[in-house]
């Protein structure tokens, strides 16, 4: 199907302004962004991050594990990752999030921490292993330190 469009993030674009008990202030945006695209169909999206203008979905039913789209026009960057157990390829990514000047994602099967780099061209490149005890969710402090 020619042109197809997709409907990636299905809200409108709107936002709200709350007010707790105590006074505090707080705004929830929603957005939208229609992606063109007659290369690519989302199985099903699990996790969504932006980063440099580039959205990036992880997606857990196509042998390409992610898709990414620029933010501006919506048009399709391609996918990237590999579904597989061998070198260069990932089975499960469970966590997708900003880190340095890209993103990083956590293979939780293999226990890889990965970094996307977003320079002249966009590079998947596997970062450190972690321990078999590591189940839980972790996050970057900053380019150096993770949390868990």
């Amino acid at each position: 199907m020619k042109n197809l469009w997709l409907l990636l993030f299905f809200v409108l674009c709107a936002c709200t302004s709350n007010t707790n008990t105590n006074g505090e202030k707080s705004i929830d945006c929603v957005h939208r962004l229609l992606v063109h695209s007659d290369s690519c169909l989302l199985g099903k999206p699990f996790l969504i991050a932006l980063s440099d203008s580039i959205v990036t979905v992880v997606d857990q039913n196509n042998e390409k594990m992610m898709y990414m789209f620029n933010a501006t026009s919506g048009k399709s960057l391609g996918g990237y990752v590999k579904r597989g157990q061998g070198p260069d390829e990932y089975y499960s990514i469970s966590q997708l999030g900003n880190w340095k000047d890209g993103l990083f994602f956590y293979d939780i099967n293999k226990r890889v921490v990965a970094e996307i780099e977003f320079k002249d061209s966009i590079h998947i490149i596997p970062r450190f292993n972690l321990g078999k005890d590591v189940h839980f969710s972790f996050a970057p402090l900053n380019d150096d330190v993770f949390i868990a």
